[in-house]
């Protein structure tokens, strides 16, 4: 059974690799128009994926993820990541967005976030300290909002800095100048190029909800039905709902988001939500060729230390997980098995 599955991964990645190309053309028109480089902190849960929620080409946001979207400034691999993002933006003459999203069920808070125990307040709270840790550190350099995402229907929620909260539930039929008009009064502070960017997003999200409104979504989409634990970057790829919990390697305490996942997985087994044996992807970009070799080698220490601690910490899972190791080349999306 994880034979199937990871040459189901294989073969996903392909298929979405040449997709990736074949839009190369789509994406920079969109950069034409929206230039804001966007990045986004979410959660291990697969389907809180905001290119997927705003339907947005592949590649304009740069993902981060860690178990409830859980962060701190102070991590420095964290701390690296954004100084690179904010060197790019510049040497490209563009503005810098952080994303910070957690997220909730309406219909059963145990359909929520299980990293944070399903309890909303806590990861709103949470969610809240980091965006003061970015703001104090870089100020206008990196703009932050903090935005939630109801998963029963991947309805967005947007934070704004004096307090209110627009609900992109509420919006359909209106147009991207109304929400221009919210993102004016939200974030009066912010660069109108910036607010009209995040108003195209935003506008996507609504097109969306009203997609998933006209499809409707039967109960099992909206459980944890994760089987594919996966660690590393450039998993944006990987869209599918309920198919992986992803895990970023930013936190220096890797063990714990790695052991939560697995235990998270072992649950979905035990309630009889999926079949015996899983995949551990572990995955590592590169943009330039010169740097495939330290790709490879992270990803041969992620393995490693993913197997060890699911071993020592989660037992009953250590024969769980068939491992697919590799690393992705960040021009293509296309992932390359690798041996280890």
């Amino acid at each position: 059974m994880p034979e199937k599955l990871k040459e189901k991964i294989i073969s996903m990645n392909a298929e979405r690799s040449r997709l990736f190309q074949e839009t190369n053309h789509e994406r920079r028109n969109y950069r034409r128009e929206h230039p804001t480089e966007i990045a986004a902190t979410m959660c291990m849960d697969g389907r809180v994926n905001l290119t997927v929620v705003c339907e947005l080409p592949v590649g304009i946001i740069s993902p981060f993820r860690n178990i409830g979207g859980r962060y701190d400034l102070g991590w420095p691999l964290l701390r690296h990541s954004l100084n690179e993002l904010e060197g790019y933006a510049y040497k490209k003459r563009r503005p810098m967005l952080l994303i910070i999203t957690y997220h909730w069920s309406k219909g059963d808070e145990h359909r929520g976030c299980a990293g944070f125990k399903y309890n909303m307040a806590e990861a709103i709270a949470s969610m809240k300290k980091f965006k003061a840790q970015v703001d104090r550190c870089y100020g206008s350099r990196i703009q932050t909002i903090l935005m939630g995402l109801e998963t029963d229907s991947d309805c967005l929620a947007v934070h704004g800095d004096n307090g209110h909260i627009v609900d992109m539930c509420e919006k359909e039929g209106g147009s991207i100048p109304d929400i221009q008009g919210d993102l004016a009064t939200l974030f009066p502070l912010m660069p109108e190029q910036m607010r009209t960017d995040v108003a195209s997003l935003l506008f996507g999200n609504v097109q969306h909800i009203a997609k998933v409104r006209k499809e409707g979504r039967r109960l099992k989409e909206f459980k944890h039905n994760e089987r594919v634990l996966a660690i590393g970057q450039g998993f944006d790829w990987l869209r599918n709902e309920n198919l992986a919990l992803i895990i970023g390697p930013c936190d220096p305490v890797l063990d714990q988001p790695i052991v939560t996942a697995a235990t998270i997985i072992h649950r979905n087994w035990k309630e009889k939500r999926i079949p015996q044996g899983g995949v551990l992807l572990v995955s590592t970009p590169f943009r330039k060729w010169e740097d495939r070799h330290g790709a490879v080698e992270q990803s041969r220490y992620l393995v490693n230390l993913a197997t060890r601690c699911i071993a020592e910490q989660v037992p009953e899972m250590a024969d769980f997980f068939e491992p697919l190791v590799g690393v992705l080349d960040l021009e293509t999306r296309g992932f390359e098995a690798i041996e280890f």
